[in-house]
């Protein structure tokens, strides 16, 4: 079913079309505005994580996002490998009332922590940052 969404952009699917601004406050304001617009399926990883992160489809974004993590759970999206996990990982609000989909990302989480652990892509300030989040994810 979340499929049906690809060919659709947030604004269709939320059926709420934000007021156009002449200028845009920030870079990051403009880019959400931007977002907002794009069809799902031409989102790369950056999109997901400025959208997860700034609250936006994060219904229909947070299963898009999952499945890309499966494929590499250190996706790197702009900053730094494990980013797009880290802004999927803050959303509580999405995983309490996706309880089944929470247990089994939990589950792929708990499988994939020793990569996490070993991997030399991050620094380990990074590493801390994202164990812990996960660790609180898990638990």
């Amino acid at each position: 079913m979340i499929d049906n969404y690809l060919n659709l952009s947030i604004e269709e699917i939320e059926k709420e079309k934000w007021e156009n601004l002449q200028e845009y406050p920030t870079n990051l304001i403009k880019r959400a505005y931007e977002i907002r617009r794009k069809k799902i399926s031409d989102y790369g990883l950056d999109d997901y994580r400025i959208a997860i992160d700034q609250d936006m489809g994060v219904e229909i974004l947070v299963p898009f996002a999952v499945e890309k993590l499966k494929s590499n759970i250190l996706l790197e999206a702009i900053y730094y490998p494990g980013d797009l996990l880290f802004t999927v990982l803050k959303k509580g609000a999405y995983w309490r009332n996706h309880l089944i989909e929470s247990d089994r990302f939990k589950s792929y989480l708990i499988r994939k922590r020793t990569e996490i652990v070993e991997t030399t892509e991050i620094t380990d300030e990074i590493k801390e940052k994202l164990l812990s989040a996960v660790d609180a994810f898990i638990n």
